[in-house]
């Protein structure tokens, strides 16, 4: 998978650059509803030379409901004025859009990668792409069953297409026009192809990339790939391949990669040694390979091997692979490596994955004392002694999740102090950090701590002195370098202050599934915090000022919380997502909510809100800011009565999207299991309240305007 994940981004890299250079400024957000634009400033060029050059953003579409909406939505963007570095559609089904709903969507737009989950595009024809620009393609989880050349040869600068999760049984007998040819990578994973589609792949004869694991192929033959003289590397994993030619992978003279796990058949080892030789990535995990038949073989220019050992080996028979770089024998759970003196230790390997296996971190850490990234999860290792790393170490990364760890002595990380910048100890059984343990860690930047058991507890002194509750996190313990910290879980009475404080740099804390009861000013000193979890915790109480001076944080989830209220609770300036599911809310009566000009998704799922007083534009009093691009009112009993119209009018003026499933009235019965929006006619509301005449024709140009857009066949009165 290295050698996969090296040539995909190669080009992608490149116009990251570019494109970081050319950040600017997004259309006002009210013309690009319901989709998301978003640039970094701090890329930005200044100077009268740079005015002309074009825009460069990033734009999401989450709940865009119909193609002709998206349409409009990405209209601003349309011309030589915008570079979309990543345009992502997500959940766009479109039920009665009609075909011409999708027409010229992508008129005239320039997009570096286009993504598409959960979309429907059995209604899109030739003309959706016209004068459009595509590098790379993805589209995923859409129930995608043909790819049309006559929709995606349009796109001639395509070089990366990605049809992935969706229910490709048959590729046609005619050759894939993708592009003008120049396609590299195709990902095919997850289908239901039941053999290498050879004559699709006629019409992508300079394909370096080729993806076709989790399908259902059940052979492989040297005419599946005898017209990819480019072929770099082919994934076939999770296939039920029961027959493999023995020269199968002869024709690809430029291979380098090959992906097997997964696949039990006897034929595999016969077809591998005709190209073992030249392969400088390989994955036989859970295959009927061993790893000491490519010791045999005396390959020496692997440099990547994702492996599963059935048998003991010796250090030495490993000797011979003299370039590996990447070794993974994670799940090799009865393995265990002997080492023996004057055995040659592996000081190639730099990233070692051996979760999942019997072997103690004092003897791997020692056979590869070279390793940079490690991954040691679901080990049996209980204590980290003085001990466990040598002295010349330079491990970055360590992963040791769902192990046994107890106890971390004082200086188990000290060769490690000027080099480890990620820790991941989560899922394991400490009670208790000693300080000098992560503290002298000068580039430690990501700590995960989840999950332990560093439970605020109640200590028994004695019947004098009685009881004192021991805050085992609550001390200072981390170094001042950390970004991001993970405390999840751990039954935490209250925000380790002493902690946190000492964290300039902190700008992601999660803080979720603990036990937490209030939150007063305990973040005054994470300026930078970008991301804030409190998500499953006890807090009945929130300071007014709890959040107040952070300035920079853009996500705040409070869901699960027996709030109960957030009147007087005043969030930040910068907040785009704020998580407040079943959090016990009866109203939003906050003023400071309307405040928030980059807030994008407002979640006020399962609470007891019956109404939400929101008003249009022009008018002072509503309590929810117009920015907001989709609004959760799933699980609420709401009251759709002709009270409710003045919230109507808002989503229709602001075009901001409601949750579809599970938002229903409650009152009146009449009403009952109805969407307010997509069910009911709000134009038998009256706008004007001297009038009580229900009965007579709409005057509400809100509702008219929301019913006459969005209702499909016929509304129910109110």
């Amino acid at each position: 998978m290295m050698m996969i994940k090296a040539a995909v981004g190669i080009w992608s890299i490149l116009l990251l650059v570019l494109f970081r250079l050319l950040v600017g400024h997004c259309p006002p957000p009210i013309l690009v509803k319901p989709c998301v634009c978003i640039s970094d400033q701090s890329w930005s060029k200044r100077g009268d030379d740079q005015r002309q050059l074009p825009t460069v953003v990033n734009v999401t579409c989450q709940h865009g409901k119909s193609w002709s909406r998206l349409r409009d939505a990405l209209r601003p963007f349309r011309g030589g004025g915008y570079i979309l570095q990543t345009l992502h559609l997500e959940k766009v089904h479109d039920a009665g859009g009609g075909r011409a709903g999708a027409r010229g969507l992508f008129r005239n737009l320039h997009i570096g990668e286009l993504l598409l989950h959960d979309c429907r595009l059995d209604r899109w024809r030739r003309d959706v792409f016209i004068n459009t620009t595509v590098y790379a393609i993805s589209i995923v989880g859409s129930k995608l069953n043909k790819i049309s050349n006559r929709i995606f040869s349009r796109l001639v600068n395509l070089q990366e297409a990605s049809f992935a999760y969706n229910q490709l049984s048959n590729l046609g007998h005619r050759g894939l026009r993708l592009g003008s040819g120049e396609l590299m990578l195709l990902d095919l994973q997850h289908n239901q192809l039941s053999a290498v589609p050879r004559r699709a792949l006629l019409g992508v004869g300079k394909l370096e990339i080729l993806v076709l694991s989790h399908n259902k192929i059940h052979s492989l033959f040297k005419e599946d790939f005898e017209n990819l003289p480019n072929l770099l590397a082919v994934e076939l994993s999770h296939n039920p391949i029961i027959r493999v030619a023995p020269d199968a992978f002869v024709p690809l003279l430029a291979l380098k990669h090959v992906g097997l796990a997964g696949i039990v058949c006897s034929d595999l080892s016969t077809a591998l040694r005709f190209v073992l030789q030249r392969l400088v990535s390989l994955d036989i995990s859970s295959t009927s390979i061993e790893l000491p038949f490519l010791v045999s073989v005396g390959n020496a220019s692997l440099e990547a091997l994702v492996a599963q050992v059935k048998s003991d080996m010796s250090a030495s028979d490993l000797a011979s692979l003299t370039k590996l770089v990447d070794l993974d024998i994670r799940g090799s759970r009865h393995f265990r490596l002997r080492h023996v003196s004057a055995t040659p230790s592996l000081a190639s390997v730099q990233r070692l994955d051996v979760s999942e296996t019997a072997l103690t971190a004092p003897t791997t850490l020692a056979m590869f004392p070279n390793a940079r990234t490690v991954f040691m999860n679901h080990n049996p290792t209980t204590t980290l002694s003085n001990r466990f790393v040598k002295a010349n170490s330079q491990i970055r990364v360590l992963h040791m999740r769902h192990c046994e760890i107890r106890q971390i002595s004082a200086h188990a990380f000290r060769p490690l102090r000027d080099t480890l910048d990620e820790l991941n100890l989560s899922h394991n059984k400490l009670r208790w950090l000693n300080w000098r343990a992560l503290l002298p860690l000068t580039a430690l930047r990501l700590v995960d701590l989840s999950y332990n058991e560093f439970r605020d507890r109640a200590l028994v002194r004695g019947r004098r002195s009685g009881s004192t509750v021991a805050y085992p996190l609550d001390r200072r313990i981390l170094p001042t370098s950390v970004e991001e910290l993970s405390l999840a879980g751990n039954g935490l009475r209250r925000v380790p202050v002493r902690c946190t404080s000492r964290l300039p740099e902190l700008r992601r804390l999660n803080l979720a599934g603990n036990e937490i009861v209030s939150v007063q000013l305990q973040f005054y000193s994470n300026a930078k915090l970008t991301e804030l979890n409190l998500n499953n915790n006890r807090i009945s109480r929130l300071h007014p000022k709890a959040f107040a001076a952070l300035n920079n944080l853009q996500h705040l989830n409070l869901g699960w919380n027996p709030l109960l209220s957030i009147g007087t609770v005043e969030f930040p300036a910068q907040l785009r997502y704020l998580g407040l599911t079943h959090a016990r809310l009866k109203q939003i009566d906050n003023v400071y909510l309307s405040t928030l000009k980059h807030l994008h998704h407002l979640d006020l799922s399962f609470n007891g809100l019956k109404t939400i007083h929101a008003t249009a534009v022009g008018e002072s009093t509503s309590t929810l800011p117009a920015s907001i691009v989709y609004l959760d009112l799933e699980g609420n009993p709401l009251d759709c009565s002709c009270q409710l119209l003045t919230l109507v009018d808002w989503l229709t003026v602001n075009a901001v999207t409601l949750s579809t499933s599970g938002t229903i009235c409650y009152t009146p019965k009449s009403l009952r299991y109805l969407h307010p929006l997509r069910d009911l006619c709000w134009s038998s509301c009256q706008s004007d309240d001297t009038n009580t005449d229900n009965d007579t024709s709409s005057s509400s140009r809100g509702g008219d305007d929301f019913r006459n857009r969005d209702s499909l066949h016929f509304c129910k009165p109110i």
